[in-house]
């Protein structure tokens, strides 16, 4: 599946207002819960027919934590694309980063990771899907219609297990009711031309034409599915669009969908749970595995290693065979093991001396060790995802 398609025949005449946010924006909106934030600053460096990308180190801002990392594997491939909350367990992205129109097929799963600045660091944790939605018409779109019809319909919702967005927040989604509406406008996502993992912010003049939005912000595969938002007469920011094509010329536009009354509606009924007939749904329906993820929440230790023992997807016990290490404040996956497994042993120790285990005996390099019994419940085995915080006294 490619992150970002690539729209090579565009020839358009565009030109774009550098002014401030329109006060004439009118918009048919929802509102989120945590209301509006900080404006993208406009006077970002740019060069000719580009505004550059800043990098995010800080999450914890709303603007910030409300995006993330959209992380989709297959049996062949591993996907990367952006995704916002726009409900508290419904994140609004590209079609394209759920559905691959060319191979008909969909990922095998998804993975949120909410506000990531760093491969490794999770601060809200990882979230993961229970259904997808996507328009019918770009289900049956076919890679021949790829520059047309497809382009039109290129946004999805993805519904969460948990309500994140009730800690985290969520922004709203509007409707462009001007189909010649100029605004500057910005977007945030994870480009795959960056270090991986890290988070970018970009604004610039954005206008519409038909039902697409053109702008030339700096934007690169990755990016694929962040919220276009401007901010209206009152100063809120609203989602406005989807980003989802650039030119192969990179001087020219990229671009996305515009979010108009129709699609506004069928978004709403999509957080409703209540999908029109338009509607495609892929349902997560085969969680046969558990991804299991340990968080390094020591105080004291600048790192901490950790030695596993779990039965395997092929319902073999398996023992790490070394010391997996784990820097302060990060979260590391270690095992994957099978739903129906009650449990796995972890063994924990750090530099400054600290061990940490329990009474279960498990040869491990060279000598027996005791490791704790961590056992699975319910939820985890349901989300597919456990999270092990680790702390030291």
């Amino acid at each position: 599946m490619k992150p970002l398609k690539i729209l090579s025949l565009l020839v358009l005449a565009i030109s774009f207002q550098s002014s401030a946010f329109a006060a004439s924006l009118e918009t048919k909106s929802f509102h989120g819960t945590m209301g509006s934030f900080s404006v993208v600053p406009t006077d970002s460096q740019a060069l000719p027919g580009k505004y550059l990308r800043k990098q995010i180190t800080d999450s914890s801002a709303f603007a910030n934590r409300v995006v993330g990392r959209l992380v989709s594997t297959q049996s062949d491939s591993l996907g990367t694309c952006t995704a916002t909350l726009i409900g508290n367990r419904y994140l609004l992205t590209a079609a394209h980063c759920v559905y691959n129109i060319e191979k008909k097929s969909w990922p095998n799963d998804f993975r949120f990771i909410p506000g990531q600045t760093k491969d490794k660091q999770m601060p809200f944790g990882i979230a993961s899907w229970d259904k997808v939605y996507i328009h019918r018409a770009y289900f049956e779109s076919t890679a021949a219609s790829n520059s047309s019809r497809s382009y039109e319909h290129d946004y999805a919702v993805i519904v969460l297990k948990d309500k994140i967005g009730d800690r985290l927040g969520w922004m709203g989604v509007a409707s462009v009711t001007d189909s010649s509406l100029a605004v500057s406008g910005g977007m945030s996502g994870y480009p795959s031309d960056k270090e991986r993992a890290t988070l970018w912010s970009v604004a610039c003049p954005m206008v519409v034409q038909g039902n697409q939005w053109m702008f030339q912000c700096d934007a690169f595969q990755g990016m694929s599915g962040s919220a276009l938002h401007a901010a209206n007469a009152n100063g809120e920011e609203k989602i406005l669009g989807v980003f989802d094509w650039v030119q192969e010329n990179k001087d020219g536009v990229n671009g996305g969908v515009v979010i108009d009354d129709a699609i506004l509606a069928q978004i709403k009924s999509w957080i409703a749970d209540a999908p029109d007939a338009d509607t495609v749904t892929y349902q997560n329906n085969n969680v046969q595995a558990v991804e299991v993820y340990i968080r390094n929440q020591c105080v004291n230790s600048e790192s901490v290693s950790v030695a596993f023992s779990y039965l395997s997807l092929d319902m073999q016990w398996v023992t790490s065979s070394q010391w997996v290490n784990i820097p302060k404040g990060e979260t590391r996956k270690i095992l994957t093991t099978f739903t129906q497994s009650e449990s796995f042993h972890l063994l924990g120790s750090s530099k400054e001396g600290f061990t940490w285990g329990g009474d279960f005996g498990i040869y491990f390099m060279g000598r027996v060790a005791k490791f704790k019994t961590v056992p699975l419940d319910d939820a985890s085995r349901a989300k597919g995802i456990m999270i092990y915080s680790l702390s030291c006294p």
